[in-house]
Formats: structure tokens, sequence, C-alpha cells
């Protein structure tokens, strides 16, 4: 879904958590000293691609207005983008998925932040064209937001293929292991200053310790694909990243 579109329009949500005060460096291509991490999701189990190369076929295609081509010889794509096509309202009561398989002890693992709390009912209205930014404002404002943090583990004899993105795992072959919890803090989300300083930030999958290398050839191609994509939209906006030395606590006043 396209930053400036309805939030009633179809689509797939990403939310993107940055994480302050892990011991660097990280295998980000820009600032790899930075004591920061990135974790990317979606709010989708599976990709409607498997590889970067197909994924770099499909954006040709799509831009050469050929992309029934694509659909019509890759059923799975075609189920995939199907299956994403629905309103969505992203509240702290989705089920968040990490985009793509991480390294953990020499294993393919995938991280998943179940809510510990279910959100009920939006708290916007459904009028409202930033309905899921609004409803998280409000939710945020009343109480914290919290989710388990678990680990997605293939079964004894089972594998979780780092190149077949459009493969939704049975729920019998993987086990979820709780690692910790996430919490999301009360505050005012419109604080002055807050969505400003937010906008100016950057994400990357991989802005993670080498020990939890993504993995995966759609990874590899992300790996100078966003931050290159930050660049460009830093230069365009007249924004300079801010440093990642250190994180801004919601309490700080805005400037």
């Amino acid at each position: 879904m396209a930053p400036d579109a309805n939030d009633a329009e179809n689509g797939i949500v990403g939310v993107g958590i940055k994480f302050f005060g892990i011991t660097p460096p990280t295998l980000a291509e820009i600032d790899l000293s930075a004591p920061a991490a990135d974790l990317i999701l979606q709010n989708h189990n599976v990709f409607f691609v498997d590889t970067g190369r197909d994924m770099c076929v499909f954006t040709d295609l799509a831009l050469e207005g050929r992309i029934e081509d694509w659909r019509r010889d890759h059923p799975e794509t075609r189920q995939s983008l199907a299956d994403m096509a629905k309103w969505e309202t992203e509240r702290p009561d989705r089920h968040l998925l990490e985009r793509s398989p991480l390294c953990i002890r020499a294993g393919a693992r995938r991280e998943i932040l179940p809510p510990i709390h279910q959100g009920g009912k939006s708290l916007a209205p459904d009028t409202d064209p930033n309905q899921l930014d609004s409803d998280l404002a409000l939710r945020l404002a009343e109480s914290l937001a919290a989710f388990a943090h678990e680990m997605q583990i293939p079964a004894a004899r089972s594998s979780l293929p780092v190149d077949l993105a459009t493969f939704r795992r049975k729920e019998a072959d993987v086990s979820l292991v709780t690692i910790g919890a996430l919490e999301l803090g009360q505050h005012d989300v419109g604080r002055e200053g807050r969505c400003a300083y937010w906008e100016t930030l950057a994400f990357s999958p991989w802005r993670v310790p080498p020990a939890n290398q993504p993995l995966g050839s759609i990874a590899q191609s992300r790996r100078r694909a966003y931050p290159a994509s930050a660049a460009l939209r830093h230069y365009v906006n007249g924004t300079p990243q801010p440093p990642l030395s250190s994180w801004r606590s919601h309490a700080e006043p805005g400037p």
C-alpha cells in the first residue's frame, strides 16, 4: 500500500522497529558502527514471488504493462496477490512477521510478533483516510501496546526454505519459542517533533548483528536497495538522516 494511499484501500502494511543499545558492528551498508538494529515486518506470511531475480522480472514486466504475462505462468503469485488484496486494519491486535528468514545459530529462523492483548475494533472512524495511523495514536494515548517476541523454528527433519518466499508453512512444521516481549509505551504520538523525527529515520533488513544475517536472494537484493532508496528520499525531502548513536525518547520535548 503506497504511503499516500487511503487506508481503506487494499494492500499489505509494513512496520519498521529500530532497536538501540546493541553491540556493533552490524551488516548495514551505511553507518555499520551505530549501536542500532532494525526489524522489518509485514502482516502477511508469504511474499508474492520466490526470489530476488523473480522480483526484478516481475517489476520489469509491470513497468512494461505486461504483468499478466507473469500472473499467467505463476499461479502462486496470482493467489498471493489475491490474498493480499484485503481491507487492512493494522492495529496492535494483528500478527506481524519478519519479511526474510534470519540466520540464528547457523539455521534459518523467522521472527513473529503476536499481540499479548487483543485490540478490538478500530478507535478511528472508517471514514478517516489515515485510519491506521489515527487508531494507533489513540490507543497509545490510552495505554501501552504489548507484543510477544517469538521465534518460528522449523520442526525436526524440516527446514525453512530461504528462496521460496511464496511457500506457506504448515503449523505442524514449526514451533514458536518466546524469546522476549516488546512494549510500545503509552505516549502522545502527535507530540511536537515526534513525527518529523520518525520521518527522517531509515530502515534496512541488514542493520542486524552478523549472527542474525538475513538469508535468501530477496534479502540480498534489499541490502543496497534499501539504503539507496532512503538516500534518495532524504535528498528529495532535504532531510538528512539523524545519527543513530542514541535513541530519542518520546518523553523528550520537541524542538
